[in-house]
């Protein structure tokens, strides 16, 4: 079982089922998993951690320089396809998020596929958002 509470544990998971990952810290002592995931860096942020630890939550995190041709019609078409993620953006980035409940825990047949879920949206992401080839 995985939860948020053990993101070395989460780390080390990642890692045996082939993702680049490097454990650090962000500015308020929180756990973020950094990695690497087809032609985009990740971010695997937690939340809802005391004191940088007991964390219920993670969210995963791709963002890019926004390409021109992204509108609030094609995001929200986007968004509308695909259940698990949303993109959100500004003038100058945009960003691919899932949030991942795992309070309580879960198996790690269910975060490899939660895990594997994110790996494809991530690739459509960069073919459809980004125009990547």
């Amino acid at each position: 079982m995985f939860d948020a509470s053990d993101p070395a544990g989460i780390a080390r998971f990642m890692e045996r089922t082939g993702y680049r990952v490097e454990l650090r810290v962000d500015g308020k002592g929180d756990p973020v998993i950094a990695g690497r995931i087809s032609r985009s860096d990740y971010l695997m942020q937690f939340y809802e951690c005391e004191g940088g630890t007991f964390c219920n939550s993670v969210q995963l995190i791709v963002q890019a320089p926004r390409p021109a041709a992204l509108t609030g019609d094609s995001a929200n078409a986007f968004n509308a396809r695909w259940r698990y993620v949303r993109i959100t953006y500004d003038q100058a980035q945009v960003k691919l998020q899932m949030d991942v409940n795992l309070d309580a825990g879960v198996t790690a047949d269910n975060l490899e596929d939660t895990l594997d879920i994110w790996r494809q949206l991530v690739e459509i992401f960069e073919r459809e958002v980004l125009g990547a080839r």
